[in-house]
This record gives structure tokens, C-alpha cells and sequence, in this order.
């Protein structure tokens, strides 16, 4: 882990799982908010042309912390150090996975907290 705070809140959400409040765990789940651009390029040889998909722009992700299902519902988490430190990129990425996916994403500020 990254953080002991992310550390801790793995050791409180696997017990939720092993209680079976929750099921599902899993870690740093990957979500695409914007596909990677891609061209066509002509790539001339000796005897022949051929055509290469180049990827020109690599896709934007968003890296969870957790996700899990509790009452049949998919809940995606990150945890975070304060709602006043929320870096900009985040903030962005939070509506894409709204706009995008219709996730919300619950943020979780203290390891502590009932899921």
C-alpha cells in the first residue's frame, strides 16, 4: 500500500468481507475515462506499403482503491487524506466516472468508517 491509511482501511473492509457485510473485494480496480487515440500511418517498405494503427495518445484511467458489492450494489472507494486536499486531477476524474460509467465514487477519509 501506498499509505498506512490505505493499509488500514484494507484491514477494516477485508473484515467487512469475512463477516459478509460485503463481497466481491478487490484492489486498485482500473477504469477508462478516455480512449486512447489511435491514427492509421503509412509505413512505406522496399516492395510494398502497409497501413500501422499508432496509438498517437495514450487512454486517461482511474485507479480505485477498493471496489466491493454490499447490498448488490458495486460501491467504488478511494480513500483520501481530507476533503480540503483533493488534488485537481482527482476532482476531474470523479465526474468523468460519473459522466462516463455512473459511478459515484465514495470517498473515505478515515480508515475507520462503517462501510
Amino acid at each position: 500500500f501506498d499509505s498506512e491509511r490505505k493499509a488500514k482501511r484494507y484491514l477494516i473492509v477485508k473484515d467487512y468481507q469475512n463477516k459478509g457485510d460485503i463481497s466481491d473485494l478487490k484492489m486498485q480496480g482500473v477504469y477508462e475515462l478516455i480512449p486512447a487515440i489511435k491514427e492509421l500511418k503509412t509505413i512505406v517498405l522496399k516492395t510494398k506499403t502497409r497501413q500501422k494503427e499508432v496509438t498517437i495518445q495514450q487512454p486517461i484511467t482511474y485507479r480505485c482503491d477498493f471496489t466491493y458489492i454490499k447490498d448488490n450494489v458495486m460501491v467504488v472507494e478511494d480513500v483520501k487524506i481530507s476533503p480540503k486536499m483533493l488534488p485537481t486531477e482527482y476532482k476531474l476524474k470523479k465526474k468523468l466516472m460519473r459522466y462516463v460509467h455512473g459511478i459515484t465514487i465514495k470517498e473515505v477519509f478515515k480508515p475507520t468508517e462503517t462501510i
